[in-house]
């Protein structure tokens, strides 16, 4: 399944950069959490062929997530797609950073289908 690829493919590269210890996947439904000492960052993936149906599908999900997450620390939430994002979805994810009261990005995690 594409998901699960996106995942594995996400929670490697994120382990490479932070650890294993700091990248649980799946931890209270996340898809991919990266706990940091400053800051815990959500990270929801989709498999949805453009960036801007990749935020719709995922965004009243990891807010939930966020909401009832009770760690002190400063929350960022980061959704995940397969395709980087064209100048639509680049305009659509500018829009969500000047309105959300949370940091907000995308990122795109290249994978064989």
């Amino acid at each position: 399944m594409k998901h699960n690829k996106l995942q594995l493919a996400l929670r490697q590269k994120l382990i490479d950069q932070y650890g294993e210890a700091a990248v649980p996947l799946e931890e209270n439904w996340v898809d991919v959490k990266v706990s940091l000492p400053a800051e815990i960052v959500f990270n929801e993936v989709k498999s949805a062929s453009y960036a801007t149906d990749c935020i719709t599908e995922a965004l009243g999900q990891i807010l939930g997530y966020v909401f009832t997450d009770k760690d002190t620390r400063k929350k960022r939430i980061v959704v995940v797609g397969q395709y980087p994002p064209n100048e639509s979805d680049q305009n659509f994810i500018k829009y969500l950073q000047s309105q959300l009261r949370i940091e907000f990005g995308y990122e795109h995690i290249d994978i064989l289908d």
